[in-house]
């Protein structure tokens, strides 16, 4: 039997809608099988982060990181894991990375005081001083606002200040030591200010 022209045309046809049938299933195949990976990929990064960590190995723990931020420019886990190892090498960076984190969380109390506390642990006051006027006054009678507030008023040499929220923060947290160093330091240093003002009018009477 002879093959006329439009037999050869119908299988033509017949052929490209097979390919474009096979094309397109392969595509949805891979963007659905894409979209399962990508959330599985990003567990197992922050998973294999968090272990790194675990063991101090923070170059390997970055690594991961910042592979989870190639995938995801906006994963929050990546962030927090930047921010505590620029922390923990005592790198400003980390400032930067924890104010991103403040955006991630829409502004969320307890991003806003780590913000705050990384940024007067850099000298950064001005920043520390605008993040804790964000925070909502409700929260404001935490025990970690009170203790930033506290390292903030320090670190501007403004003891009694501080004081106030060292007390408080101890009065909230009585367990945690730290609050009752903080309020020993601050004595002391009161101590050492009103000692040196003796002096200073001992060997120059007026002075003030």
């Amino acid at each position: 039997m002879a093959v006329t022209g439009s037999d050869l045309a119908r299988w033509r046809r017949r052929r490209l809608l097979i390919i474009w049938i096979t094309t397109a299933t392969l595509v949805v195949g891979a963007l659905v099988g894409y979209v399962f990976y990508k959330p599985w990929r990003l567990e197992k990064l922050d998973h294999d982060a968090q272990a790194a960590m675990g063991r101090k190995d923070y170059t390997e723990a970055s690594l991961k990181a910042r592979r989870a931020l190639q995938i995801d420019p906006q994963h929050l886990a990546a962030f927090l894991i930047m921010a505590e190892i620029s922390e923990i090498f005592h790198d400003d960076k980390a400032v930067e990375w924890r104010e991103r984190v403040t955006h991630l969380t829409d502004g969320s109390t307890a991003s806003l005081i780590a913000y705050a506390s990384t940024a007067v642990n850099f000298g950064k006051h001005a920043i520390a001083k605008s993040t804790l006027d964000r925070i909502p006054e409700a929260d404001k009678q935490s025990v970690d606002f009170q203790a930033v507030a506290g390292a903030l008023a320090l670190d501007s040499g403004d003891f009694a200040v501080a004081e106030g929220f060292f007390a408080k923060a101890a009065e909230l947290d009585p367990t945690n030591a730290a609050h009752r160093f903080a309020l020993a330091k601050l004595v002391m240093l009161d101590l050492l200010g009103k000692k040196r003002k003796r002096h200073v009018r001992s060997v120059a009477p007026g002075a003030p």
